[in-house]
């Protein structure tokens, strides 16, 4: 399902206007981004945290040439689920 196909269904089940559902979508995910950057974590209860993990730099291969080089630490976000979701998920 797409970010399209989400906010149609978010309207046939509340009844609330698309522009409305669009708008607060796409500012829930700036408003979850922002608090990311932060390093801060997000959790939703009986959904899942959105949290942030730090990678150190380690020692790679660069594909085209096969030269060893550094990969520098990183940042990435991360979904984990909570017990609920997983139970629900378990079940279908």
């Amino acid at each position: 399902m797409n970010k399209k196909e989400l906010i149609s269904e978010i309207v046939l089940e509340t009844e609330v206007s698309k522009k409305t559902v669009n708008s607060i979508f796409d500012k829930t995910f700036e408003l979850i981004a922002k608090i990311l950057i932060k390093d801060k974590e997000i959790s939703i209860p009986d959904f899942g945290k959105f949290v942030v993990l730090q990678k150190d730099s380690r020692k790679g291969i660069n594909p085209k040439t096969g030269e060893q080089i550094i990969i520098p630490a990183s940042k990435t976000a991360k979904f984990k689920p909570a017990k609920k979701l997983k139970e629900l998920l378990t079940e279908q």
